[in-house]
């Protein structure tokens, strides 16, 4: 990975961990627009959104990180989560 991305990088999961939502789906756009087929990126703007109660629109993030790498079973992981909370429980099942 390049320094540039990962420092964007860093920087999105620094602002998700203290809960800057809002920042780390910002970072999270920079990173997409410098390596738009860096699948982490994808997951982590995926998070954002989903702490931000913002859920359809993780699971599209959640999708896209999947169609880049099929065998990514974080974002599996997490978009069953997702689904599980929106109460689609044979949804997050098949996750």
């Amino acid at each position: 990975m390049v320094d540039g991305i990962r420092k964007v990088v860093d920087k999105m999961q620094s602002q998700h961990d203290i809960g800057d939502f809002n920042r780390a789906m910002i970072d999270s756009n920079m990173a997409i627009e410098l390596e738009p087929k860096f699948t982490h990126v994808y997951n982590g703007r995926s998070n954002a959104f989903n702490g931000k109660g913002e859920y359809n629109r993780a699971i599209q993030d959640y999708n896209k990180a999947i169609q880049l790498k099929p065998d990514f079973t974080e974002a599996y992981n997490n978009r069953g989560w997702v689904y599980a909370i929106k109460g689609e429980y044979n949804r997050a099942l098949q996750d």
